[in-house]
């Protein structure tokens, strides 16, 4: 049974992959190929997120190493003439190493106080690169005319400029390796000790765990993820602001995250895609998009506590529930 349940889910995931890689064969609207790239963006980030979730911390500090690698993208290719291609890696590195240097001293720290440091250094981040530095890094008015990629191979030649679709394969096939490597992630031997951490820190460092080295490795690997996230932006808009990464980027991270369900990766894929689309359906109505979106994580905190992916389960389960004959007592009387 289980067997099957495992093939199922498989094929339903190759068939989802597959309609993926071949919307852009039906949908040429470059508005609708913008929404699924962002719907791919936000997948990186909420999954990635998922990892800081499994040491057991919450972080407000994404949208800070989003920033971190748009800016090193956008240094390394405008201002020294490298590719995207070598840029996004290197700022998935930097922002990973920047991650390190500061789980370090701050994993220490537990629940609440632990997020309101990475809401700190998510602000300083906006702030350093919006007021120190201004002529590296444009300050206010933004690090602008951010080269588009490139990619040739013989005489085939991809022009990233004049359409949207090829944007569209960059950012699936980078959503696609985030969450294939937070699924290895999760179900190696790391996973299974960031797992015991956050179930059991106490347990888990009595049975020889080196409770800051793994902390600050999973925040470290959490924060290659969003750097990349960022050099894809940077070549994606031509340009980057300070406002761009602001707390509510974070903050709306990690209630996809939430939304969609903290107990599987397919949790922030659906978080991410579901609370996109219904962002892009209120656009009109910028002031109640925030009262929507509180109602909504409220509704899912306390309705559905296994996330948007836990709703198919709890339908199933009620339904058995109604469906299954009711037992009747019947009292038998001894005989004579």
């Amino acid at each position: 049974m289980l067997k099957e349940k495992k093939t199922l889910q498989f094929l339903a995931i190759a068939v989802i992959v597959v309609l993926a890689f071949l919307v852009p064969a039906f949908i040429k609207e470059r508005y609708l190929l913008h929404v699924f790239i962002t719907i791919f963006y936000f997948v990186i980030l909420a999954a990635s997120l998922l990892l800081i979730m499994m040491v057991g911390q919450m972080s407000l500090a994404h949208a800070g190493f989003v920033a971190i690698g748009a800016y090193t993208a956008g240094i390394v290719t405008r201002d020294l003439g490298w590719s995207l291609w070598v840029a996004m890696p290197l700022a998935g590195l930097t922002s990973g190493v920047i991650g390190a240097l500061v789980g370090f001293p701050t994993l220490r720290l537990r629940g609440t106080y632990f997020l309101l440091v990475t809401f700190a250094f998510g602000s300083l981040v906006t702030l350093f690169f919006g007021n120190i530095l201004d002529n590296v890094f444009g300050g206010v008015v933004g690090f602008r005319n951010i080269p588009a990629p490139t990619f040739e191979l013989g005489s085939f030649k991809v022009d990233f400029i004049a359409s949207r679709v090829p944007y569209y394969y960059l950012a699936l096939v980078l959503a696609l390796i985030t969450v294939l490597a937070m699924y290895r992630l999760r179900n190696s031997r790391l996973g299974v000790i960031f797992n015991s951490i956050a179930q059991a820190d106490g347990l888990a460092e009595h049975c020889g765990v080196n409770l800051m080295k793994y902390k600050v490795m999973a925040f470290s690997i959490a924060c290659i993820f969003p750097g990349m996230a960022g050099a894809f932006y940077a070549g994606y808009h031509f340009v980057v602001f300070p406002a761009d990464f602001t707390f509510k980027e974070s903050l709306t991270t990690l209630i996809q995250m939430i939304v969609g369900g903290t107990g599987s990766l397919a949790g922030p894929v659906v978080g991410a895609a579901g609370l996109t689309i219904v962002q892009e359906l209120l656009t009109a109505l910028p002031y109640q998009k925030a009262i929507i979106f509180g109602g909504i994580l409220i509704v899912v905190v306390m309705f559905l506590p296994g996330g948007l992916v836990g709703v198919p389960g709890q339908v199933v389960s009620i339904f058995r529930k109604f469906r299954r004959p009711e037992r009747v007592n019947v009292e038998t009387k001894p005989k004579e």
